[in-house]
């Protein structure tokens, strides 16, 4: 498990996930916190599903 708290953007924490060689990444961003979704994407395909943090 890694995550990013630092300022860089969610594209440059894609990047650094797919070097090291990451299948999936969750997203919790401030959006998503509102929406009450986490964004999982599939760094082998690029899909990606929201799923509910309840």
């Amino acid at each position: 498990v890694a995550y990013g708290l630092r300022g860089a953007g969610v594209g440059r924490q894609f990047k650094d996930a797919d070097a090291r060689g990451a299948h999936r990444t969750v997203v919790l961003g401030p959006d998503e916190v509102a929406e009450g979704v986490a964004l999982m994407r599939s760094m082998d395909t690029g899909d990606e599903e929201r799923v509910s943090l309840d």
